[in-house]
């Protein structure tokens, strides 16, 4: 029995239309309702709250978790390298060579 090729061809597209208009996005319901100013006095948005939350923690509690958080938001998280020692070995089976060196 052959095995079906089930890859993409080239220029084939899975879903040309993209994500059905009305689909169900937690992120951007997230996004929406941090721009709401909630009821009451205070004329802030949840997002504006959410990062003097933040802050708070981080600086007047002295949270280290809260800090480092807010700095990847602000920097990025911190690039880390890999060390590597030891030799690569390469093991190529059943290889036939098509054009080999001419005889001496």
């Amino acid at each position: 029995m052959e095995k079906k090729d089930t890859r993409f061809k080239k220029g084939e597209i899975n879903n040309p239309n993209g994500r059905p208009k009305g689909s169900f996005s937690l992120t951007e319901l997230l996004k929406r309702k941090l721009q709401e100013v909630p009821p009451g006095i205070d004329k802030r948005t949840y997002a504006e709250q959410l990062i003097d939350s933040m802050f708070h923690k981080g600086l007047k509690e002295r949270d280290h978790a809260s800090q480092k958080l807010i700095m990847n938001y602000v920097e990025g998280l911190p690039k880390q390298s890999i060390e590597q020692s030891g030799s690569i070995t390469v093991v190529v089976e059943n290889f036939v060579d098509k054009n080999p060196p001419p005889a001496a």
